[in-house]
């Protein structure tokens, strides 16, 4: 075995005992391939670490080699059809100086190619559009949001034009988001975010303070981004100003009273669509949010322990009690699909958009628009005539329970809320004059006292 000495004497004789030649386009283009050989090397007369490398397919290269602080360095220059002679030898010349002067070529490859790769980033994201960052802000946060959130994302960026299949307007309109999408993001400051909200909150002004909401959120994820945060305003949907262009939002008080309930319950229940019937008389009885009853599943209603489990936004799932009469509906309805209130004409299979229908329905019996969420709301104000405790209501609603309005925050048990629960919907029963036998399976309508159990502070 060659010593380290012997071996680089070795090399060097090699290399200065190896036959030059005098490089010529002509003479280069005659390199052939030994047979039996995938790549033959062709040493240059001038300058010495300057070859011409061909390879199997006859593919040839200029090629430099030479050492650096001992090493063997080897660096390919370029295809002979892409680079002169004279241009091989003076690079070959100029890695070389390099070399002498203690630096590493290789090194100073990488640093100019970062430093290109950087300078094309940097033109791509000044070029970049919002809906872009949208797209790829969607993408990674869908696994974080519920159906609803994702829903609301999709929907007020939309382009509009798709086809209704349900609605006096024949195709969708563009979302309130949706002009934002087309302009740079680097260009979406807060100028931009104003003159937009002053256009879009003269015909629809709920959604546009959605929007408004959306698109903070947006702003502060580019902002993490390392692909976004230099080019991003974080603070264009955040200025003073929009409060003044969008004005406080009007409470929503509208919502089923007392004396309403015998109508609307008989209207209701002669809708042609039984899944429907019963959800709409579910999401008044159970207070739930629209879209977290229409994603109800068969495995998460339990007739035998009678609870219902929803997909909370809040804690992501919760328990309600699964009332006698609520039972019945359910138990009434076709399983024809793991959706309990499946709709064929949805793409989901699930019923998606039942406000038209609710919405001429109040019109037919006289009432002012009661959306779904105005039932939701008339739960939690008709449970004031049975003097539900406040934490019930807010616990089957899905919201946290107010320490101030109970003193201290208390969890219960289904078995307790189903107490409460059916009291009020006895109540209901009885002032919807429903034709349902609640003496045989509802519990006395009398207030109920909270037991030791009942009152068990978190």
């Amino acid at each position: 075995m060659l010593t380290l000495l012997t071996y680089k004497s070795a090399y060097k004789m090699r290399f200065k005992t190896m036959t030059r030649i005098r490089f010529t386009k002509d003479r280069i283009e005659k390199f052939p391939l030994p047979v039996g050989k995938t790549q033959e090397f062709y040493w240059a007369e001038d300058p010495r670490h300057l070859a011409v490398r061909v390879s199997a397919g006859g593919k040839k290269s200029f090629i430099f080699q030479s050492r650096f602080r001992g090493k063997a360095l080897r660096i390919t220059i370029g295809s002979v059809t892409d680079w002169t002679v004279a241009q091989a030898q003076e690079k070959a010349r100029s890695l070389q100086c390099m070399l002498d002067d203690d630096i590493d070529p290789r090194r100073v490859r990488q640093q100019k190619r970062e430093q290109e790769l950087l300078i094309e980033q940097q033109e791509r994201a000044n070029q970049l559009v919002v809906a872009e960052a949208w797209t790829d802000y969607i993408q990674q946060r869908t696994p974080h949001w519920s159906e609803l959130q994702l829903r609301d994302h999709l929907s007020l960026a939309q382009a509009g034009g798709e086809r209704r299949s349900r609605s006096k307007e024949k195709y969708t309109i563009p979302g309130p988001l949706f002009s934002l999408m087309g302009i740079k993001l680097k260009d979406l400051n807060d100028d931009q975010v104003l003159e937009w909200a002053r256009q879009e909150a003269q015909t629809r002004p709920g959604r546009t303070r959605l929007g408004i909401r959306l698109l903070k959120a947006f702003l502060r994820w580019c902002a993490s981004e390392p692909k976004y945060r230099d080019i991003v305003h974080v603070n264009a949907a955040s200025s003073g100003r929009l409060r003044d262009v969008l004005g406080k939002p009007e409470r929503k008080t509208t919502l089923l009273e007392k004396g309403q309930l015998t109508s609307w319950f008989k209207e209701v229940l002669q809708l042609p669509n039984a899944v429907l019937s019963a959800y709409l008389q579910i999401l008044l009885l159970t207070g739930a949010r629209r879209n977290e009853l229409a994603s109800l599943i068969w495995d998460d209603v339990d007739f035998r322990w009678q609870k219902i489990c929803l997909r909370d936004k809040v804690e992501d799932m919760r328990e309600i009690p699964l009332t006698p009469y609520v039972a019945m509906l359910l138990k009434g309805l076709p399983r024809a699909s793991d959706w309990v209130f499946y709709s064929e004409r949805s793409a989901s299979g699930k019923l998606v958009s039942p406000n038209i229908t609710h919405d001429a329905l109040c019109e037919k019996i006289g009432l002012p628009r009661i959306t779904l969420q105005g039932l939701r709301r008339s739960f939690a104000t008709l449970s004031d005539w049975v003097d539900l405790p406040q934490g019930v209501v807010a616990q089957i609603m899905g919201h946290k329970p107010s320490a101030t309005a109970e003193k201290y925050y208390k969890f219960r048990s289904v078995d307790i809320l189903r107490r409460h629960h059916i009291r009020f919907e006895r109540w209901i029963i009885e002032q919807a004059e429903l034709d349902y036998p609640i003496k045989k399976t509802l519990v006395t309508s009398q207030p109920l006292a909270e037991s030791a159990h009942d009152s068990v502070g978190m």
